[in-house]
């Protein structure tokens, strides 16, 4: 599987989660309730070839960022 189809998957199912929870993550939303939900639908996702991104582990984990860590050319494809 590509990195953009797995990608593209996500963001389909992102965009279904955020219509089935009502979910906004805008200036209303906390940094804490992104993370919290992005941390969820990758969870219901379900897919082994998919992280969220953190930068390094002093920094605290991505609000808004996931990444595809498979092997070959497209390791690390965010």
């Amino acid at each position: 599987m590509s990195a953009q189809s797995e990608i593209t998957r996500f963001v389909q199912f992102y965009n279904s989660e955020l219509a089935r929870t009502g979910f906004k993550p805008d200036h209303t939303s906390t940094r804490e309730s992104r993370i919290a939900f992005l941390q969820q639908t990758v969870k219901r996702f379900c897919s082994s070839l998919l992280a969220m991104k953190r930068a390094d582990p002093t920094r605290p984990i991505s609000d808004e960022v996931v990444v595809f860590v498979g092997l070959g050319p497209e390791y690390r494809t965010f």
